[in-house]
């Protein structure tokens, strides 16, 4: 019998415990962060932007002064993503099919357009960050000749 009514008495403190903790966890949720990358070229030449990822191979092309804009969900990324070029294994930029660079994630270059530290941070918001690279004629001038 006093084994039952120390079960019974566990059970109510287990009951009570879970009315007053849980409450405070339910619904919250963390919203998704998301970091917004534009490329706008100003470089005076047409760009075309091979971007390399495992066996993937996707292509952007930016005429002269245009932008692209892309956008990673940093929580779920790679599952969404069509060949962003933040997520690149390596890239290749070749301005009016005439000179290029290569780079992946290794490369140190202030040219190097999958470093983040190469970009200008325009905004910060509670859910998402927003930068700006912007081709120029030093982009073109370091390419080396096809």
């Amino acid at each position: 019998m006093q084994q039952k009514i120390i079960w019974t008495l566990l059970l109510i403190i287990g009951f009570f415990n879970n009315m007053v903790f849980l409450p405070s966890c339910e619904k919250k949720i963390d919203k998704p962060y998301f970091e917004n990358s534009t490329y706008k070229n100003l470089s005076s030449f047409d760009i075309k932007i091979s971007v390399f990822r495992d066996i993937f191979k996707t292509e952007y092309i930016i005429s002269d002064n245009d932008s692209l804009v892309q956008q990673i969900d940093l929580d779920l990324g790679s599952l969404l993503s069509d060949g962003t070029i933040m997520e690149a294994d390596s890239i290749t930029i070749l301005f009016d099919e005439v000179r290029t660079s290569r780079f992946s994630r290794i490369d140190t270059s202030k040219f190097n357009i999958i470093d983040l530290d190469n970009f200008e941070l325009v905004r910060k918001e509670k859910n998402a960050s927003f930068y700006r690279y912007t081709f120029t004629i030093d982009d073109y001038n370091y390419a080396g000749a096809k």
